[in-house]
């Protein structure tokens, strides 16, 4: 299999120490990622495991995996915007609002729920922002400040909504069903 990069980068992502983290538990039938933040570990597995269970306390995450499974090319569509700080910032307000009590109680209440322009522009933004606090609602109440913005956003990480839907098909493919 071919190591991949998440369609996101994630703060403190343990990325790097994948290959140490396969090499010592060899490829086990039963997986439990306690903090699986951006997945990196598992999008570079080399071998496909039997039982994953991703685990993460911020609803963003599993919202974003919902949606991708259910309607990635929309996920891969509201994902794909030029970097923009105006736009950064508006993106950022309105996704703290909407990802609110009500929003995450959906998510651990209804196992259908999930929301593809969420999910879109929560990736977006996570592949732009520099360092943590991405759609936390306190990091701004902190009074903490973000350094101007970098990167290239979705598309210089996966490439195009069409490629991006395929990555999630051979990486996920439980994930996405054959018509996604």
């Amino acid at each position: 299999m071919i190591a991949l990069r998440s369609p996101f980068p994630y703060f403190g992502s343990k990325s790097a120490a994948a290959p140490l983290i396969w090499a010592a538990l060899g490829n086990p039938a039963n997986m439990v990622d306690p903090c699986a933040g951006s997945c990196a570990i598992h999008w570079r597995r080399p071998l496909p495991g039997k039982i994953v269970t991703l685990n993460d306390a911020f609803g963003a995450i599993s919202n974003f995996l919902r949606a991708v499974q259910h309607d990635p090319t929309a996920v891969a569509e509201d994902a794909s915007w030029p970097v923009d700080e105006c736009m950064m910032h508006a993106r950022h307000r309105w996704l703290v609002d909407k990802m609110d009590d009500v929003f995450v109680e959906r998510l651990m209440t209804e196992p259908d729920f999930y929301d593809a322009e969420v999910a879109g522009w929560w990736c977006w933004g996570q592949s732009i922002w520099i360092g943590a606090g991405w759609c936390s609602p306190t990091f701004e109440s902190e009074g903490r400040k973000r350094p101007a913005i970098g990167g290239n956003g979705w598309k210089g990480r996966t490439g195009s909504a069409r490629t991006s839907v395929g990555l999630f098909r051979s990486r996920l493919p439980h994930l996405i069903g054959p018509n996604n």
